[in-house]
């Protein structure tokens, strides 16, 4: 029981460290963005889930919420398994993602795996920042495919 909670508080520290850690490179390249929001705010333009503060399960991890962009941090506690087996998402996990997209957030995950193995220190900075300049951009390429196929459609 007791190493089970050493593990447990080893997690929830490196999650912590890896969010305070792409939130400020984030910051650094110009991404604006909050951390812990709800994905529900300005959902279905109703006001209905106004207020809705929600839990540590919904909430996303950094967002951009203007342009309802998502990043989240997925620790060693949303995958199966303790190893790089594949890097199978819990069904939980999946569930938050399927969720956040069916309310219009474009979803980045950053496995702790990839983070893990940037290593630490400034040294590693430059990658860091190249990795999330490429996965939000993988995850805008969809859109920035339909922006030119609207304007080239244009008169």
């Amino acid at each position: 029981e007791l190493l089970l909670k050493i593990n447990r508080t080893a997690m929830n520290r490196m999650g912590s460290q890896a969010h305070d850690d792409i939130s400020s490179l984030l910051k650094d390249i110009g991404f604006e963005h909050s951390n812990e929001v709800s994905p529900f705010i300005g959902s279905a333009g109703s006001g209905a889930f106004d207020g809705f503060e929600g839990d540590d399960f919904m909430a996303i991890d950094i967002a951009n919420v203007d342009r309802r962009i998502a990043v989240e941090f997925d620790g060693p506690s949303h995958f199966l398994g303790f190893k790089k087996t594949g890097g199978v998402p819990k069904g939980k996990t999946k569930m938050k993602a399927r969720l956040m997209k069916s309310l219009g957030w474009k979803v980045v995950n950053i496995p702790w795996y990839d983070w893990h193995d940037f290593g630490i220190g400034a040294n590693y900075k430059l990658a860091k920042v190249e990795y999330l300049r490429r996965k939000l951009l993988e995850a805008l390429r969809p859109l920035i495919r339909r922006a030119k196929g609207k304007c080239s459609a244009m008169p």
